[in-house]
């Protein structure tokens, strides 16, 4: 907000300096370079600490020869802290994806390899499924996969339980398709790579949808957080100066700080309120990108796909 508030000097780009000077000083005394310390999930302890030498600061302290504003030190706090929370939400939500996106493709080579090795044969080139079968079961173990890719989205399990049930549904496919092959006759083809190629296409689809999908609603749900964040600050921000505007005080030096405190906190209401409609605007932005990457995925992989189904497998 630093820049962009119009507060008395003294108040909020002086409380921005202080905590900038603080944070220096911290990692300067544990050798860590200030220039590369903003946005680095590594320096949170440091951001923390230094918001804390600010918040515990006395009521009489002044900062560049400049007193600091009482009621507007608590408002800087309460943003600063919001500002570190989410944050920090958003670095274990990304390493949280990221695991994921590991399991994800593991688990992909996981599936090429199963049916390189138990499905196919290249040496006398069959196959003990066919190319409709193999698709269904597939069809139906990404069901399965995405059911619990939901559960993680919508916070109902954590990144071990996924990961967990990840491979619990990689056992599931595979005896499944064990099951069928007693009653499976080999199928000859003249080309078994068709059909691989067939299933790698489906699988790597799947996983770049399952990828494109964590990345999107990760960003979506921060902001959604972010936005229903300042919803609420900006109601009881609202709230505060309707009280305000109800008071006048006593003497005319009081009621020129009385109107300072408005101005403050009208600026404030107003700042936090185009955030607001900046963090609106990207997520509209971001749903029509997404829209636009998926349709692209599909129509790449079933260009790729056209290619691989020409050869058809019949027992």
């Amino acid at each position: 907000m630093s820049g962009k508030n119009p507060y008395h000097k003294g108040t909020w780009e002086v409380l921005d300096s202080f905590y900038e000077t603080m944070l220096e000083q911290k990692l300067e005394y544990e050798g860590l370079e200030y220039e590369g310390g903003r946005n680095n999930e590594n320096y949170l302890p440091y951001y923390y600490a230094a918001l804390r030498d600010v918040s515990s600061s006395h009521p009489d302290f002044t900062f560049e020869n400049e007193e600091i504003d009482l009621d507007t030190k608590d408002l800087w706090v309460k943003e600063k802290q919001e500002e570190l929370s989410k944050f920090e939400k958003v670095q274990d939500k990304k390493k949280n994806n990221l695991n994921i996106e590991r399991e994800i493709e593991k688990h992909s080579k996981e599936l090429n390899d199963f049916i390189d090795r138990n499905v196919t044969n290249e040496i006398d080139n069959s196959s003990l499924l066919t190319m409709n079968e193999l698709e269904g079961i597939l069809n139906d173990h990404f069901k399965r996969v995405e059911a619990v890719l939901h559960d993680y989205n919508n916070q109902n399990i954590d990144a071990d339980t996924f990961k967990n049930k990840l491979e619990s549904l990689t056992n599931h496919v595979k005896s499944n398709t064990r099951l069928q092959f007693p009653n499976a006759k080999k199928t000859n083809t003249k080309s078994i790579t068709n059909l691989k190629k067939h299933a790698k296409n489906k699988i790597n689809k799947f996983v770049k949808n399952i990828n494109s999908h964590l990345q999107n609603t990760s960003l979506d749900r921060i902001i959604n957080d972010h936005m229903e964040t300042l919803s609420k600050h900006i109601q009881e921000s609202e709230m505060e100066l309707n009280k305000l505007n109800n008071l006048n005080a006593n003497n005319p030096k009081d009621q020129h700080k009385l109107n300072e405190l408005k101005n403050k906190l009208s600026s404030h209401i107003s700042s936090a309120k185009e955030k607001k409609d900046e963090l609106s605007s990207l997520h509209s932005n971001n749903k029509s990108l997404s829209q636009t990457n998926e349709e692209k995925n599909d129509k790449k992989v079933k260009k790729a796909s056209k290619k691989s189904i020409d050869v058809s497998l019949e027992r």
